[in-house]
């Protein structure tokens, strides 16, 4: 059974190279973002300008895995630049079998690391 952590770093992996459309599609598919065209839409214009801003991509580091229960997952990334990180979060929820992600965020700032 695939881990919270095999939809993160994959969307990761494609944010980084410019396909953060696509992949923002395939990671809320099947969860309750999925039906909140406006906020996606609001979270893909921020990914790709966000990833412009800060030169070449290096590489991504887990910064921070929080397990709560059996359902709940914390996932902290940090996908690193040449000039600056961007610090993502997500929460991947499991109602029954298969992992769904109920929350991302992104942000220049290192709020959420700890």
């Amino acid at each position: 059974m695939p881990s919270a952590r095999d939809k993160a770093e994959p969307f990761l992996a494609s944010v980084a190279v410019g396909d953060g459309d696509s992949a923002l599609d395939a990671l809320v598919k099947g969860s309750l973002l999925e039906t909140q065209p406006k906020q996606l839409e609001v979270l893909k214009t921020q990914i790709r300008a966000g990833i412009k801003l800060y030169g070449k991509y290096i590489g991504i580091e887990l910064i921070e895995e929080k397990t709560i229960g059996k359902s709940v997952v914390s996932l902290t990334y940090l996908m690193k630049f040449e000039q600056n990180p961007l610090v993502w979060n997500f929460v991947f929820y499991r109602p029954l079998d298969q992992w769904q992600v109920s929350w991302v965020m992104f942000n220049d700032r290192f709020q959420g690391l700890n």
